[in-house]
Order: structure tokens, then C-alpha cells, then sequence
């Protein structure tokens, strides 16, 4: 397999990248591990772009601060198996030499960095980052994206409670600042809890001009930074996958724009997602 490839972007002091992953167990994991990523000096996004009809997983890793980043990423198991073993299945499931799978590097202020994921179905293995000699916590393996008939260029995991999965398609890496982007969010509701009888998809928005989200193409629910929340409420028990279109704005001069939404269900519970919105 090849090593992870990096791409260096130019620097952009007006570039913003906003995280996308929960703080959440997923389906099966004890819920003692607490996974997620957090720091101040980057934000991370992982993807798959589509190219010639095949997904390519790939990481994108953004300096958010005026001084320069040492940024490296490691495959580790949810037990602390010693490193010998850890890289023993490394080379069994992957064909790679080093638990450590992006190497050191400096990411220079406001720039990024591009690499391939290294992933695998049901490996078992987290994604640990470290920035700056600084454990920031460990990410799922992305694991393989669901066959689909791709519309998108780009397609983003997000993994809810109770191992519900909300899937976010795109064409634009970058939007315009002042111009009209769109996303789609396809929820795969297969593995439901029997209790929950609704899901409610509540919007939370800043830096964004403008946003419609719209239920399965149905009417549009518009939101603004002075009333920024919606539901849109969908029986679950009848419906086994469902969409939601999302049209948006970035405002001009505005700093990280972010859209922070969670789902409520029936049983009180609820899960956050945060959708990926890169401005330039």
C-alpha cells in the first residue's frame, strides 16, 4: 500500500476550516473511550474524494494559529496493546511498517496539509493526533465508504448514537465567501433503537449569511444567525434512511464559519454533528 501522500496548500490568511467529529462512542465500544479530537492550533477534516468513480479517503489538517505546527497521526487500538503487536497488525491489515502513519511535519500559519487516510473495514484501530508533543485525542477509523451511486466529489462520515450514521455529500472543497453552496445529508437510520418514534434535526449557525435546509427536497426551512434553529421532525420507525438539502451562504469577513447541529430522539437522547463548511 502506498505511504500517506501529502499535499501543502498555499497560505491563506483567510482560509477557515471547521472540525467535523463528535465526541461519541460508536456502536459496540465501551463507553468508557472517550474519542474525539480537540485543539486550539488545528482543525482537521477527513473525507473521501471521489476520483474516476473510486472513493479516496483523505485527511485535511489546518493551522489555525500565526506560528508554526508539528503535527503527526498514529494507528492505535482501543487497548494499549504494546507497539511491537500494534505494528504486527498494522502490517498485516494495511502492508505499512510504522504505527506511525503521517510522520512529523511542520505546518507553517494559516496553511494546510493533505494527506491520504490509511483505512480499513472493521479494523478495530483509532486515529491518535499529536500536535505540537501534545496527545489531542483519537479519531474512529473511517472505515470504507458505503457503495453509492456518487453524485458528490466529496462525502464526509459522521457516526450518531446508537450507531446511526449521517453521510455529507459535496462538490466544493472551498466555498466562495458570498456565493451559494450546497451539501447533502443522508442518514441511514438501519440500526434504529425501537423506541425512538421521531428524529428532530435542530441548526445552529455562525460566520454564515444565509441557510435553507429543506427535508428530502420538500419545502425549505430557512435560518439566520438571529433564529438559528429548526426541526424537521421524521418518524424513524417508518422510514429506514432519509436526506437533508442544505443551501448556504458564507459571510464576507466573517472567521470560522460553523453550522452545529444535533438530532433529538424520542428516547431524550440526542447527538451532536457538525457539518464541514471551508471558506476562503
Amino acid at each position: 500500500m502506498r505511504a500517506p501522500t501529502l499535499v501543502v496548500g498555499m497560505p491563506m490568511k483567510y482560509l477557515f476550516v471547521f472540525l467535523l467529529l463528535t465526541v461519541l462512542p460508536r456502536e459496540g465500544q465501551a463507553m468508557s473511550v472517550g474519542i474525539g479530537y480537540s485543539s486550539k492550533k488545528a482543525v482537521i477534516w477527513r473525507y473521501w474524494e471521489i476520483y474516476h468513480g473510486k472513493p479516496i479517503p483523505k485527511m485535511l489538517v489546518y493551522n489555525t494559529t500565526d506560528t508554526p505546527i508539528k503535527f503527526f497521526l498514529r494507528k492505535t487500538l482501543q487497548d494499549d496493546y504494546p507497539a511491537m503487536y500494534r505494528v504486527k497488525i498494522l502490517q498485516q491489515l494495511y502492508g505499512i511498517e510504522n504505527d506511525t502513519i503521517v510522520m512529523p511535519v511542520t505546518i507553517q500559519p494559516h496553511e494546510y496539509g493533505i494527506w491520504e487516510e490509511v483505512v480499513n473495514a472493521k479494523s478495530g484501530f483509532y486515529d491518535a493526533a499529536n500536535i505540537d508533543g501534545q496527545y489531542c485525542g483519537i479519531m474512529p477509523d473511517m472505515g470504507q465508504l458505503p457503495e453509492l451511486k456518487y453524485q458528490y466529489r466529496y462525502y464526509s462520515p459522521e457516526c450518531l448514537n446508537g450507531g446511526n450514521v449521517c453521510l455529507v455529500g459535496k462538490d466544493k472543497l472551498f466555498s466562495i465567501r458570498g456565493e451559494e453552496d450546497r451539501m447533502v445529508l443522508y442518514f441511514d437510520c438501519a440500526h434504529k433503537d425501537s423506541r425512538e418514534k421521531e428524529r428532530r434535526i435542530n441548526a445552529d449557525i455562525r460566520g454564515i449569511n444565509s441557510m435553507t435546509m429543506s427535508l428530502g427536497g420538500g419545502v425549505g426551512h430557512v435560518l439566520s444567525a438571529s433564529d438559528p434553529k429548526t426541526d424537521f421532525a421524521v418518524n424513524v420507525a417508518g422510514v429506514t434512511t432519509f436526506t437533508i438539502e442544505v443551501a448556504y451562504t458564507v459571510s464576507n469577513g466573517s472567521e470560522q464559519p460553523c453550522v452545529s447541529m444535533y438530532e433529538a430522539l424520542a428516547n431524550g437522547s440526542k447527538a451532536g454533528v457538525m457539518l464541514p463548511v471551508l471558506a476562503r
